[in-house]
């Protein structure tokens, strides 16, 4: 099970990620949250596999975000997604400590690609 935490401030995108996501039993969300302070706080709580989250958001974007998130010891994977495309937007994320990067657009295909790479790198660490 991907015990995963959604991080977006719309309310649209959370809800309609969180559909897809329950269509695939080996992921479970165990929250959402719609603010960078409040993902932070979740996260600590929580202490998930797997975080999403909007490179968009305001106060703190996604970038800072993760950059707070990887810090931490056993930090879990994060992938960001965003309306955005480009390079630049993936160095970001990836300059940042983003496990992966995504947009929204792509979203289904590419997220979900992302997520079972990452649930194989898991059972081959388990062996």
């Amino acid at each position: 099970m991907i015990r995963t935490i959604l991080v977006d401030d719309s309310d649209v995108f959370l809800e309609s990620v969180e559909y897809f996501m329950s269509t695939f039993p080996y992921i479970k969300v165990v929250d959402k949250a719609a603010s960078a302070k409040d993902a932070i706080e979740k996260i600590e709580k929580y202490k998930p596999d797997l975080v999403l989250v909007d490179i968009d958001m305001p106060v703190m974007n996604g970038i800072e975000v993760t950059r707070h998130i990887k810090k931490e010891p056993d930090s879990p994977f994060v992938i960001i997604v965003s309306y955005h495309n480009g390079d630049e937007y993936e160095t970001l994320a990836k300059d940042a400590g983003a496990d992966g990067f995504v947009t929204k657009a792509d979203f289904a295909l590419n997220a979900m690609q992302i997520i079972e790479s990452m649930l194989l790198l898991k059972e081959k660490v388990k062996q």
